[in-house]
């Protein structure tokens, strides 16, 4: 039975290993035609989005916003929108299940103020 990658192609048209936070993020496309110009616009678009996320999100990195808030050195004002609305979703996350589910990446998140 093949797998439902490459039912849709047949062969690998495009591998990428981007390191990233820490770890490595493998991208592996198949399809029966070679990629496109908006396939590689598409590919650096994801990992422009996936190296913002940790510059914004790392607490590996002194710089990066999430660290200078748990230092207590920025407010989530002072923070890209992001951090707040992803703070709330650990939040909502920590609630439906009772605490079981704790995302946040430190504690002192459930002390800042509700937005």
């Amino acid at each position: 039975m093949r797998s439902s990658a490459t039912q849709q192609g047949t062969r690998k048209i495009l591998h990428h290993d981007e390191h990233v936070m820490g770890t490595i993020v493998t991208f592996d496309l198949y399809d029966d035609e070679p990629p496109s110009t908006t396939l590689w616009n598409l590919l650096h678009e994801a990992i422009d989005v996936l190296h913002q996320a940790d510059n914004v999100f790392s607490t590996y990195k002194a710089h990066s916003p999430i660290s200078g808030l748990r230092r207590g050195e920025l407010t989530l004002e002072q923070c890209p929108e992001t951090v707040g609305e992803v703070l709330e979703l650990c939040r909502v996350a920590r609630t439906i299940t009772g605490g079981w589910f704790d995302p946040c990446p430190f504690p002192a998140a459930w002390t800042l103020p509700d937005t």
